[in-house]
């Protein structure tokens, strides 16, 4: 069984990796001057996975802390 705080960092580091490469995407489509709807997209999908895991990783993590003790 892995343990709880080495499978944590292993999704954390999974999805910050996923925002990297999401932000050189984005970099990309404004470097290439791709349609603007397409830059949209990508920004979306940056707002979102960003969102998880403020939401997920930090403040439920630290919640999730909090009722341990």
């Amino acid at each position: 069984m892995v343990d709880s705080s080495i499978s944590y960092v292993i999704a954390l580091i999974l999805e910050l990796s996923g925002i990297f490469l999401l932000a050189a995407g984005i970099v990309v489509e404004l470097t290439m001057k791709a349609d603007i709807w397409h830059l949209f997209i990508s920004v979306g999908s940056l707002l979102i996975t960003a969102g998880s895991i403020i939401w997920g990783k930090i403040l439920r993590g630290e919640r999730n802390l909090q009722l341990k003790d």
